[in-house]
């Protein structure tokens, strides 16, 4: 017997699309809360392919979940899926990601946007990438102030600041304004 292979070209088959749910889009998104990405593929081929998809999670990001037997590699912060999609057939896979400190830290240095791409890689280690697909994050903003209400030791002199057994107020707005 002898064995077929099917070494489709890259450039033969159109990109991943990459979709991020987007119900943050107008205020976006805190530390805390989990993006889905979908990864959907069609193989636009008259045979069947064997391909991989796999999707480089964004700085900070935590992984949470992959669907259809995704196999998430903390090393390369990374999760797989390996495939084989009949001609002219789909294939949708989804990854759930917890947004982290860092995350958002990350993303205020980029646009103020959590970035993401996924490829298809194919049997013969060419590959094609999604657009990219950006999350906004939310604005915060902390502001801090702290006045001495109560000062014994400076009743009758000028304030030269905070002295033991003083009583100091603080007061703290935070503020987002998406």
């Amino acid at each position: 017997g002898f064995t077929v292979t099917n070494t489709m070209q890259a450039e033969d088959q159109p990109k991943p699309e990459k979709t991020a749910n987007d119900n943050k889009a107008e205020v976006g998104v805190k530390a805390g809360e989990e993006i889905t990405y979908t990864i959907k593929w069609t193989n636009k081929d008259a045979k069947k392919a064997n391909v991989v998809l796999k999707d480089t999670l964004p700085t900070g990001v935590e992984f949470k979940s992959a669907t259809a037997g995704g196999v998430y590699v903390a090393a390369t912060n990374t999760v797989s899926w390996t495939k084989t999609v009949e001609a002219k057939e789909a294939v949708e896979v989804t990854v759930t990601v917890i947004v982290t400190n860092a995350a958002i830290e990350a993303a205020h240095k980029t646009q103020d946007k959590i970035s993401n791409t996924a490829k298809v890689e194919f049997e013969n280690k060419s590959e094609i990438s999604s657009d990219p697909v950006e999350v906004p994050v939310a604005h915060i903003t902390v502001n801090k102030s702290s006045n001495v209400v109560k000062s014994e030791a400076n009743k009758d002199r000028e304030y030269t600041g905070a002295s033991l057994g003083d009583t100091i107020e603080y007061t703290i707005e935070v503020v987002n304004d998406g």
